[in-house]
């Protein structure tokens, strides 16, 4: 439950035009952001090729029926896409 952590504002940041600074995990070195919804749009549609594996994760919660890239897609803007920066 994001909402729960004052630091994940990334539920409310799909309007502001840029990646939200998510957290840092120091240990790992690296920055989390997540991206805005034209942004996931692409990463979203590749996912279930690139990881299979999640697919069925997807259909068992219940935000795809087939699993085809297409739903994928339409999850943008209700799935958080997140990507991780090194931090220098």
């Amino acid at each position: 439950m994001p909402e729960a952590y004052y630091f994940w504002k990334w539920a409310d940041n799909d309007l502001s035009g840029k990646p939200l600074e998510v957290f840092a995990d120091l240990m790992r070195g690296e920055m989390h952001l997540a991206l805005q919804t034209f942004d996931a749009r692409p990463l979203l549609r590749v996912f279930p090729e690139e990881v299979p594996t999640g697919v069925g994760f997807m259909k068992r919660a219940g935000l795809v029926t087939e699993g085809r890239p297409e739903e994928f897609e339409a999850l943008a803007g209700r799935c958080a896409v997140f990507r991780l920066d090194g931090i220098q």
